[in-house]
């Protein structure tokens, strides 16, 4: 009796769990398709956006080109020649500039031993007015400045003794002077 009375009421359940696996299907069903819509779509964009890339590097290449080119010639209005010479490798790298890298190189290399020049003369004009006005000191203090920013040169290297050179020739004719001073008994001389 009990098993007749219990019967109707478990095929009732068993029923209505059937009934709400098949609602719950029919709802998860679109959503569970639309979300595979969604993974197909997003591979899609991935695949065009990585196309999309390497089409910009294609078609921007030669704007690309023509700022590091811009980029080297202001590093090198600056003096900065190292970021100038990083930057042609650059080139060079990424654009297989192999030949216009070379010329910008040589061209650094020029404008560097350029500004060399011109603070080696520089200095050496302020040394030759230093040595005029006798401060020895202060030419010696310039000519290891120099000395320290381009020891391979060897016209900085004989400053220190161009500068004793022109010391001992002001010392004899100092010395000269006074003996002659002496010799013709000008006391004032």
């Amino acid at each position: 009796i009990l098993v007749l009375a219990t019967w109707p009421l478990a095929a009732a359940m068993l029923r209505a769990a059937r009934a709400t696996e098949v609602g719950c299907d029919n709802v998860l069903a679109p959503l569970t398709e639309r979300l595979e819509q969604f993974s197909v779509m997003l591979n899609m964009i991935s695949e065009q956006q990585l196309l999309s890339d390497r089409a910009k590097a294609v078609a921007y290449r030669d704007k690309d080109r023509d700022a590091l080119r811009r980029a080297i010639q202001e590093e090198m209005g600056k003096r900065d020649f190292e970021s100038a010479l990083l930057l042609t490798d650059r080139m060079e790298e990424d654009f297989g500039y192999r030949q216009e890298a070379m010329v910008l190189r040589q061209q650094i290399s020029e404008r560097q031993n350029d500004a060399a020049r011109k603070q080696i003369m520089d200095s050496a004009t302020l040394i030759n007015r230093l040595c005029s006005q006798e401060k020895w000191n202060e030419a010696y203090r310039e000519a290891e400045r120099l000395i320290r920013l381009f020891p391979a040169i060897e016209q900085v290297r004989n400053l220190p003794s161009e500068i004793d050179a022109r010391r001992q020739q002001t010392k004899k004719q100092l010395i000269d002077a006074f003996h002659d001073a002496s010799s013709r008994r000008d006391l004032d001389g």
